[in-house]
């Protein structure tokens, strides 16, 4: 059964526009907008006619709306409960008429403190624009939570939004959302900065004392006093410790230099993670020697 609201006012002030409101009201302010220069010209022109009152509101006054007592009526509204838990899960209010959009901004103003403490989904549905059926088209107004334009739908496709909203009721959001909120995958390795950084990093997540002939190569290089710059020698020396350790599966101990210094030593996969690590550098190292050329060759 529809949940009926009774709705009652007292009478207006007679010669005068009285903006009758709910403070908390969203349209409240939008309202005073459209209707204080038409009361400022009905006053003006009264006074021009009968002169001034002396209750007249001096300009400089604030403008106040007074409390909404609506006049005595009966609204339809229906209240949608989950099949789930129990708890109220969407609100349908209906207008008299088919409802134009002013139609049915007065008979969502009118149940606004209803609609805003169920504080859940609430349309404004009008007549049908036709001969009552589930295919004849209304014009619906969304209030709440968030307001929308009114549109024209017929009562299938209401019914199959209004479904889909009920299905979502009270269901954990972590899957209706991690398409939304899905983390980035972090990358493997950390892209190098310079041979320095380069080193760094190996020292600290080679597993392996792979390591420690990347290092003899670069000592090698260093004692011969090569003319090389230490880019160059980097990217020579991983790619002789690649052809000899890529192709053979060689025995190897832990990196004693790892930065975790409890990881599980595991020489297979271990071996496999160093090579790809070594990869995955010289890669980089040769994009930086080829953007300093290029730069130099610019210049």
């Amino acid at each position: 059964m529809p949940t009926l609201f009774a709705i009652r006012n007292s009478a207006s002030l007679a010669g005068s526009i009285v903006l009758q409101e709910t403070p908390s009201d969203p349209m409240t302010d939008e309202r005073l907008r459209i209707f204080r220069p038409l009361g400022e010209q009905i006053t003006h022109i009264l006074e021009s006619a009968l002169g001034a009152g002396q209750h007249t509101r001096p300009d400089t006054q604030p403008f106040i709306p007074k409390p909404f007592l609506p006049q005595e009526e009966i609204i339809e509204s229906r209240l949608i409960p989950c099949e789930r838990c129990g708890a109220l899960a969407a609100q349908l209010i209906f207008a008299e008429s088919t409802g134009d959009f002013g139609e049915l901004e007065d008979c969502a103003h009118k149940m606004f403190v209803q609609y805003r403490d169920h504080n859940v989904p609430t349309w404004v549905i009008g007549e049908f624009l036709g001969i009552p059926g589930f295919d004849t088209p209304a014009r619906i107004l969304k209030v709440w939570p968030s307001r929308k334009p009114i549109q024209q739908m017929t009562a299938n496709a209401f019914n199959a939004e209004l479904d889909k909203l009920l299905e979502r009721h009270c269901r954990p959001l972590p899957d209706y959302l991690s398409h939304v909120f899905k983390p980035k995958p972090q990358k493997e390795f950390e892209k190098p900065r310079s041979p320095g950084h380069c080193l760094r990093m190996l020292n600290e997540n080679m597993r392996t004392d792979i390591l420690k002939d990347v290092h003899q190569g670069i000592h090698q290089q260093m004692e011969k006093k090569s003319k090389k710059s230490l880019l160059v020698m980097l990217i020579k020396n991983i790619e002789d410790v690649l052809a000899l350790f890529g192709s053979l599966n060689l025995p190897v101990e832990r990196n004693p230099f790892n930065a975790d210094r409890h990881y599980q030593f595991d020489p297979g996969p271990d071996y496999k993670h160093d090579i790809k690590l070594l990869k995955f550098q010289l890669k980089e190292l040769k994009k930086i020697l080829k953007d300093i050329r290029s730069f130099k060759g610019s210049g």
